[in-house]
């Protein structure tokens, strides 16, 4: 697991953005997919069963579709994950 605190306090990491407009990126990306994460954590708990896993109620995993959303950091399109039976349709 990433220690937060030691990427917190990591100067290199900083250093690697140039301006402020490569730091917003890079919070709206990290945005992205911890949305991302986050419905696919959902899906898991509401199948009961993780990514490749055979589930006992018979509605699985259908692939993704996409949605935009918006933020304090712009509109992004993110993947929403889907099942047989209905799509997880949270926004």
């Amino acid at each position: 697991m990433i220690d937060k605190e030691e990427l917190l306090n990591n100067k290199d990491f900083y250093k690697s953005f140039k301006n402020g407009e490569d730091l917003t990126s890079f919070f709206k990306e990290l945005h992205k997919k911890a949305v991302e994460h986050m419905l696919d954590a959902e899906l898991d708990s509401h199948l009961d069963n993780s990514k490749h896993e055979k589930t006992a109620k018979g509605n699985y995993r259908n692939g993704h579709g996409t949605k935009k959303i918006k933020s304090s950091f712009g509109e992004s399109e993110i993947k929403v994950p889907e099942t047989e039976k209905a799509v997880l349709n949270r926004f």
